[in-house]
């Protein structure tokens, strides 16, 4: 990964900062979870984040193939994701959002097309 990939990376990352990533914290916002929300769009950007940041860890320090190091991102990103909304689930007044969960598979997705494409 670049230098402006690893930039591009960290403003993901604190952008992502001024989000809601504690969940949805009462039972009138659980039945309100919208789509467009800035928690969609917080987990969207930590997961592409993750990827990127994986991605390069995993191919230019340790050394990985480019495929396997994308197929081992991509899990990592969509594993906090899934752990994420597990937590989610057993904290009270919380519940698993599969809304959130979209958003991380998208994510990764993006994280994909812009971390390891040439």
């Amino acid at each position: 990964m670049k230098l402006p990939a690893i930039i591009l990376t960290l403003a993901v990352l604190v952008l992502a900062g001024g989000g809601n990533l504690q969940g949805q914290g009462t039972e009138e916002k659980v039945h309100n979870d919208r789509w467009l929300a800035r928690d969609k769009a917080s987990h969207l950007a930590v997961s592409a984040a993750l990827v990127g940041l994986s991605y390069h860890l995993l191919c230019y320090e340790q050394r990985k193939s480019g495929s396997s190091s994308r197929n081992l991102a991509a899990g990592i990103s969509l594993g906090w994701g899934l752990a994420k909304e597990t937590r989610d689930a057993s904290r009270p007044g919380n519940h698993f959002c599969f809304k959130d969960l979209t958003a991380d598979l998208l994510g990764a997705g993006l994280g994909i097309l812009i971390f390891t494409t040439k």
